[in-house]
């Protein structure tokens, strides 16, 4: 049911906008668009997954009236969930002017942060954004940096025959894009990173056009004190990397869910096993999530046992999401669009009443769907750049997913739906913890283009800008590495392994009180308080 549901919406996907709802309205595309055409659509799509529907099954003739009722108002929902995101998405597309960066004010006055591209907004217009070719293909044209080369700051450099003590996987990711916001973070000790990067200079070539980012890393600046102040509090620690029980706790959540995945096969509970081997698994993307931001090592491996690859999320969430956390850089932010837009629509807040209700029932109904079929999704872009677009190759990990299903498939009847329930369980649940309860997408952070009290564009103030603590889920370690706890300061130091985060809290309290920030530009919520602020968020 998924795959056939996915490969509706993938032949719905791949027309334009206009052409898409014409075709099958009947019109003529160059014909002016009307709303009523919104409404004819929803009915024929509706009527068109049906029919598939219908085809798809093998006997026909045994489907009940219950189930074609059941599948009705899905379709029905679907079809108006799915038009009135392409109508939103429209409208903020119809740029006619990029606007420019705006100075940094005066302390204390509000105005509307940019930091909107006309790149990036034809990048955002893009059919297909799968998570590895699409994203650096338009970072490459944006930062205008020889492809043979990488820039920090004001600099090129040529790291070509440099073994990264963190694994050339980062080199080789990164070649030909601008790598100062990467740099800058992934790096604690800073004036040590420095002393390889006069080594590699290349003086003859030098830029000629400023950084495409606005994003500034002055020595005395917040986020250079914040690192210095880190830096010590964690030597004096004893270190940042991945403590003993942080291991251990990653691999018993391992053993736990091969255990889970053991009972789907012995047990006559398969199906509840299924839902219980998802979930654990989810925790365990959750850990890996930890260690794939460190060096190379072979725990972040656990975050392929689902469908996802931790070679792809080393681009689309640590280069992409960390460095530009929502703003229309970051993948995570544009690369769910049509279906979860994120950048703020004015024009929908000021409508507001039985619209914004009705579109939350249905957005509410259908995020929980879509979440599930998440994983499945990346499984599906991922046979696209391997395939099609020829821009990654097959890695050794990506056949861990399809080494469960050939096991489930020689020892269960139900093998395939087994294994579909596995992931999907597992996508749902972790979407669930990451980014409907995540940390990014409450109305109080701020979003590209949303109002905010602007003093400069500071690395680390723009971090907090876009992030908010959940007090709740760092109570504990399990919980706090599992589901994304103490994200402020993950996100301003990426590479410190979550069981050490908790000792720099004091540190940013003190460091923003040197500075003069308020409190405020660090915000807390619960986890349902997140959950609710996510939806609200979509209809704004």
């Amino acid at each position: 049911m998924i795959f056939r549901f996915m490969l509706c919406m993938l032949c719905v996907d791949s027309f334009d906008d206009d052409a898409c709802v014409c075709v099958v309205v009947g019109r003529n595309p160059e014909s002016s668009f009307r709303e009523s055409d919104y409404i004819t659509t929803t009915t024929k799509l509706t009527h068109n997954f049906i029919c598939f529907r219908s085809l798809s099954s093998k006997k026909t003739e045994r489907k009940n009236s219950s189930s074609n009722m059941i599948f009705f108002f899905f379709s029905l929902c679907l079809s108006s969930f799915r038009l009135t995101a392409l109508k939103t998405q429209k409208k903020q597309l119809k740029v006619k002017k990029t606007p420019k960066l705006l100075s940094p004010p005066l302390k204390g006055t509000k105005v509307k942060m940019f930091f909107l591209d006309s790149k990036w907004i034809e990048a955002r217009k893009s059919d297909v954004k799968t998570t590895f070719g699409w994203w650096l293909k338009w970072k490459r044209e944006n930062d205008d940096v020889p492809r043979d080369l990488w820039r920090v700051r004001d600099a090129f450099y040529d790291f070509e025959r440099f073994e990264h003590p963190g694994g050339n996987t980062w080199m080789k990711i990164t070649k030909g894009t601008d790598v100062t916001e990467l740099f800058e973070s992934s790096h604690l000790n800073v004036e040590k990173a420095e002393k390889y990067l006069k080594t590699y200079r290349i003086s003859k070539r030098k830029p000629d056009k400023p950084r495409a980012s606005p994003m500034t890393f002055k020595e005395k600046g917040f986020y250079w004190t914040l690192r210095r102040n880190a830096h010590k509090t964690l030597v004096r620690a004893g270190g940042w990397g991945p403590t003993v029980s942080i291991r251990i706790m990653s691999d018993l959540l391992v053993l736990l869910f091969i255990t889970c995945f053991a009972m789907c096969i012995h047990s006559e509970r398969s199906y509840m096993w299924a839902v219980l081997s998802g979930i654990t698994l989810s925790h365990c993307c959750g850990m890996a999530h930890n260690f794939f931001h460190q060096r190379d090592n072979w725990r972040m491996y656990a975050f392929d046992l689902s469908l996802l690859s931790s070679f792809e999320w080393r681009v689309s969430h640590c280069y992409s999401h960390h460095c530009y956390p929502n703003q229309i850089k970051d993948a995570e932010v544009i690369g769910l669009e049509p279906f979860f837009v994120f950048i703020p629509d004015r024009e929908q807040q000021k409508r507001g009443g039985v619209a914004s209700r009705f579109r939350l029932i249905v957005t509410i109904l259908f995020a929980n769907v879509l979440n599930a079929m998440i994983f499945h999704s990346m499984l599906l872009y991922r046979f696209v750049e391997v395939f099609l677009f020829r821009r990654q190759k097959l890695r050794m990990e990506n056949f861990i997913p399809f080494v469960q299903l050939v096991v489930l498939l020689y020892t269960c009847e139900n093998g395939i739906l087994i294994w579909n329930i596995i992931h999907a369980s597992a996508s749902w649940w972790f979407i669930t913890m990451s980014l409907i309860g995540g940390t990014h997408h409450h109305p109080d952070v701020w979003h590209d283009g949303g109002e905010e009290r602007v003093k400069d564009f500071d690395f680390g103030i723009c971090q907090l800008r876009a992030v908010i603590d959940r007090p709740d889920v760092n109570s504990t370690l399990f919980t706090s590495s599992t589901m994304f706890g103490d994200h402020a300061l993950h996100h301003l130091f990426p590479t410190v392994d979550a069981s050490r985060l908790h000792l720099l809290r004091d540190v940013l309290e003190k460091t923003c009180a040197d500075f003069g920030m308020d409190v405020s530009v660090h915000k807390t919520a619960s986890f349902w308080e997140c959950c609710k602020g996510f939806y609200r968020n979509l209809l704004m």
